[in-house]
């Protein structure tokens, strides 16, 4: 398809995820020290509320992929951001850890209705040709927004409250509805004249796509697949390791460079490790940004399965850099390897489900693989807590980051096309 139309849903899509993810994902990173010195609750109780919030994405999110494909992404990513809006309004007010805790499965809600599910299946179905170069600059919203909202939400903690900071940030949220109401929309017809022009059930599948010959694979026929085990677990172990940096980054690197610190800067420490440490992380947040565009591209070229095992390979290789000791320098090198890397897993991941099982399906089939992405995600945050807290030790997180990584990569292999040709179905 690949019409102009098309690319004016993918710049929408970079805008609204840049907002959308920017607050769901990356702001709590920032806000984590500030909550821990206000409210007086530790590292572990905190993470736990980030746990909750990735099982009740997991729950959610198969069905979110479904209604996707049924009603369109437009009013799912709506619904979403006012569902999120209020989530974070309500967490500007909590008082203990159950309204915490409560108001995180609220906003679980909204952040996977509006953040990168919608996202890939809408730009998955106006391309073909270009879609890993399409999907990757869609994805940049991911890296534009996790560079840009915590350096937003650090700059606000200096002058006002986390809670006044999350107010804020909750209108910031809310302006995501204009880019959405306004260019994201999925394909009809008349959209691509000519042999240009999607198939039916690529257009709607779950009302064409029985007059037609069987190819793309149904969700219930992918979840039979080993390729769909290999990439769902081997990225809810990526998923693991993704979120315990997503959420403690700037505490171990805080810990790194304080660690580093000669004795007589100990009283500039607090503030110059705040802002190195957030500088550190928004850098791997643009390099996210600029892993979505390569890996994207080298998607287009290159065979995907290669191409997905470099990806998943790469960040046991940046994570590896951190573990020399008293090297805080490093972890510039490690936001730039893992960074990159970052990206080409958002860029590459729906592009490999529509080459393992067809685009027909690929919001349900996302939905449902991207729940066991979350429950990595929901373990990642309380594991690398605990580690923390009892090994006192960031090294020893990193070594069980690399482990879990190399493993990841491994799983992934296990990837191939599982599509059934046309001609088999007649």
């Amino acid at each position: 398809m690949d019409s102009t139309k098309g690319w004016v849903v993918v710049g929408g899509a970079l805008l609204a995820l840049a907002i959308t993810a920017g607050v769901n994902f990356f702001v709590m990173a920032v806000m984590i020290p500030p909550i821990m010195e206000q409210t007086g609750w530790n590292l572990v109780e905190i993470s736990t509320g980030v746990t909750l919030w990735g099982i009740v994405g997991a729950i959610f999110s198969p069905f979110c992929g479904r209604w996707i494909d049924r009603y369109g992404a437009r009013p799912i990513m709506c619904a979403g951001t006012l569902i999120g809006f209020v989530a974070v309004l309500l967490l500007a007010r909590v008082q203990s850890l159950p309204q915490f805790y409560a108001v995180l499965a609220l906003a679980a809600i909204g952040g996977i209705a509006n953040t990168y599910i919608p996202v890939a299946a809408v730009v998955t179905l106006w391309f073909e040709r270009l879609r890993g170069v399409a999907i990757g600059i869609a994805m940049l919203g991911l890296g534009v927004g996790g560079a840009a909202l915590p350096q937003i939400a650090n700059e606000l903690l200096k002058s006002y409250s986390w809670r006044q900071t999350y107010t804020i940030i909750a209108f910031i949220l809310l302006s995501a509805l204009l880019p959405i109401l306004l260019f994201i929309r999925n394909p009809k017809h008349t959209d691509a004249p000519g042999p240009d022009r999607l198939d039916s059930a690529t257009l709607d599948p779950e009302r064409l796509a029985p007059a037609l010959p069987r190819h793309d694979l149904s969700p219930s026929e992918a979840v039979r697949t080993r390729s769909f085990w290999g990439i769902s677990l081997g990225d809810a172990l990526t998923g693991l390791i993704f979120a315990i940096f997503s959420v403690h980054m700037i505490v171990y690197l805080k810990a790194d460079i304080d660690a580093v610190l000669s004795p007589d800067a100990q009283g500039i420490s607090a503030t110059y490790s705040a802002d190195k440490a957030t500088n550190i992380f928004s850098l791997l947040q643009l390099c996210i940004a600029g892993g979505t565009i390569v890996f994207g591209a080298m998607a287009d070229k290159l065979p995907i399965r290669a191409v997905m095992i470099f990806c998943y390979t790469l960040p046991a290789v940046a994570t590896a850099l951190l573990l020399p000791p008293h090297v805080a320098t490093l972890a510039l090198a490690f936001a730039l390897v893992g960074g990159l890397a970052g990206g080409g897993r958002q860029a590459l991941f729906p592009v490999a489900l529509a080459h393992s099982f067809g685009p027909a399906h690929v919001g349900a089939i996302y939905g449902m693989s991207n729940s066991f992405f979350l429950i990595g995600n929901a373990a990642g945050p309380i594991i690398g807590a605990l580690i923390f807290e009892y090994s006192g030790s960031t090294r020893v997180v990193y070594g069980v980051c690399v482990f879990a990584l190399v493993i990841s990569a491994g799983l992934i292999a296990l990837m191939r096309n599982e599509r059934i040709p046309a001609r088999q179905s007649l």
